[in-house]
């Protein structure tokens, strides 16, 4: 069973704050990464270039305040780009045109 684009989003940015507290400033890179190619498919260039400027800074030595900033900045942008825009309408319109018995 695949994920929908934004349940792997969502998943994957909850993974980052996770390894952004725990200061695994690896895993935070390889999680962006991942958020960055999948909403470039689903056509989100918001969150994918908040999730690659966060990449960038794991890759530097950013202070932990630096690097929850930029979190939480990505967080916010995919949050309201999730919600508010609907950007996986597709996916959503595909499963409600399911026939009932």
């Amino acid at each position: 069973m695949s994920l929908s684009p934004s349940s792997s989003i969502i998943i994957d940015l909850l993974l980052l704050a996770d390894a952004a507290v725990a200061g695994d400033k690896k895993e935070v890179g390889r999680l962006a990464r991942r958020i960055q190619g999948v909403a470039e498919r689903s056509g989100s260039r918001v969150i994918a270039t908040r999730a690659r400027t966060v990449e960038l800074l794991a890759g530097e030595d950013p202070t932990p305040g630096e690097l929850a900033a930029a979190v939480d900045r990505l967080l916010s942008e995919a949050e309201r780009e999730i919600h508010d825009i609907g950007i996986w309408t597709d996916q959503c319109n595909a499963t409600s045109d399911r026939r009932s018995a």
